[in-house]
């Protein structure tokens, strides 16, 4: 069995940023023999998260390669504990290398806040200001490449789920995290770096969002390039396990989550709480006890920070349980929503992007109240005020677009599903102006599409929430690839008869 550890930083970071993880794991007396630090440049510039895994699988080769006795050598199997972006860096590695699965040589593999599925600070760290933070001992870089894969939305992401953990086809399912295989774990925090809160986003721990974080992601590919109106849609599958272990932590942050001994949480078990998690996970040997831990942590850790949101009197004392009375009343439920991530992205049926279009939330509703003025129903603009909570335009790809939708806004006791319609069927409405006056993508007669109606419920030909087969996941990111039509004015080309002498 494993007895070594080899960790992995995130952008901005350096090695010695592990540094107390790797000293709770020795002072618990985990059975680790050797602990190592990773390292890599994610503030230059010209760095892609590729060149780092690239490097990675030649300096673990090597170490590999030293003689047994060597103080320096990697053993064949390993465990590795990441925090941040060292989840993209750890899973470009074993796409590349273990795409199969077969042969990758770690065992557990802990993720600790990871950026799986982007950052909000991504954008704001290449702007001025996060290259005066990281970059005046650095020639003012911030890592443009590494920060691009972070941005939200980012094609990276998308390329790099479709090697490990979802498959357009069924021809070809196998991943580094087959069963059997390299064991994934995440921990991520629910409570935002002080301080953040200026930054008006929700579901996050201070730098990556809860949703982002998860290992599980949906896809779904839509094609409205036959008729324009009715789509149709191809659910993408899953590669390896169907679960990852997952919990997430009501009294910790990006920066806390790296603190075993140390938390928000009041002396008693909840400080303890993730040193045990962490212990726990680097201590699973077989399949079993991985499904165990899994619906542990589901069911003991993730149900009880979901409930934490309830303005019950039993949630407000375990509230106070666990931060004390003084700062419980400082903590927002809103703390504890659950949330969706879904990327949208949006391309004519010759595959070209479409930078330009227009999306919003809906439901299936014969009766809509449209206020004077308003292009949007009572229901639909309520949707758009409470259940989501922002549209991110990534930088370098338009046409891909990410929205945040809190889910306790959605399904909870007072959320839109009770207040404004039957049933539990959310629906996201595109639009795509013309390009000009020779391209459109619809056919409509002003030449631009005419809403779609996009169902994330399934039933029967549908997309569900209450079945094995729903779409919209707890605290997960979903893909959607659209391709709209392409249609072509036409006048772009005629025939006339000669009517020559």
């Amino acid at each position: 069995m494993p007895d070594q550890v080899v960790f992995v930083h995130g952008w901005s970071a350096k090695a010695n940023s592990m540094n107390e993880v790797a000293g709770f794991l020795r002072d618990q007396g985990y059975r680790t023999v050797d602990l190592f630090l990773g390292s890599y440049p994610s503030t230059d510039d010209d760095v892609q998260i590729a060149d780092v895994a690239r490097r990675m699988e030649t300096v673990i080769r090597d170490r590999q390669a030293l003689g047994a006795s060597h103080p320096d050598r990697i053993d064949p199997r390993f465990h590795v504990v990441i925090h941040s972006t060292g989840a993209l860096v750890v899973r470009q590695w074993l796409a590349d290398r273990h795409e199969a699965g077969l042969g990758s040589p770690v065992d557990n593999f802990l993720m600790l806040a990871p950026a799986n599925f982007g950052s909000p600070l991504a954008k704001t760290g290449r702007g001025l200001l996060g290259r005066l933070k990281v970059g005046l001992g650095n020639k003012m870089q911030s890592g443009t490449e590494v920060l691009h894969a972070l941005e939200l939305g980012s094609q990276f992401q998308e390329d790099l789920a479709l090697r490990d953990r979802l498959s357009v086809s069924q021809t070809d399912l196998s991943s580094p995290y087959d069963v059997g295989q390299t064991r994934p774990f995440v921990i991520v925090g629910s409570l935002q770096i002080d301080g953040t809160q200026v930054l008006n986003q929700t579901g996050w721990d201070g730098t990556v969002r809860i949703a982002s974080s998860h290992l599980d992601p949906q896809g779904v590919s839509v094609d409205f390039s036959d008729d324009g109106a009715t789509p149709r849609l191809r659910k993408w599958h899953r590669r390896g396990r169907q679960r990852t272990a997952f919990a997430v932590l009501p009294d910790r942050d990006h920066l806390s989550i790296l603190r075993p001994s140390k938390g928000d949480a009041v002396d008693g078990p909840y400080k303890d709480r993730l040193g045990r998690l962490i212990k726990d996970a680097l201590a699973v040997r077989d399949e079993t006890a991985y499904e165990a831990l899994t619906q542990r942590w589901a069911d003991e850790v993730n149900d009880e920070t979901r409930w934490l949101a309830s303005n019950s009197k039993e949630a407000r004392l375990k509230r106070r349980e666990i931060f004390g009375k003084v700062r419980a009343r400082r903590i927002p439920t809103e703390r504890f929503h659950e949330h969706y991530q879904v990327v949208v992205n949006v391309s004519d049926a010759e595959g070209h992007p479409v930078d330009e279009f227009g999306i919003w939330l809906s439901a299936p509703g014969d009766k809509r109240r449209r206020r004077r003025g308003s292009p949007l129903a009572d229901d639909e603009l309520e949707a758009h005020l409470k259940v989501l909570r922002s549209v991110h335009v990534n930088a370098r790809s338009p046409s891909r677009r990410v929205l945040h939708l809190d889910r306790y806004k959605l399904m909870g006791p007072d959320g839109y599903f009770k207040t404004n319609v039957v049933g539990s069927t959310l629906m996201a409405a595109i639009s795509a102006p013309a390009i000009g006056d020779n391209v459109s993508f619809g056919h409509a007669d002003d030449g631009t599409t005419a809403p779609i109606g996009l169902r994330t419920s399934q039933r029967g030909s549908e997309l569900s929430e209450d079945d094995e087969t729903r779409f919209l996941r707890r605290y997960a990111t979903h893909f959607i690839d659209v391709k709209l039509p392409r249609v072509v004015n036409p006048d772009v080309f005629r025939l006339q008869t000669y009517k020559g002498r």
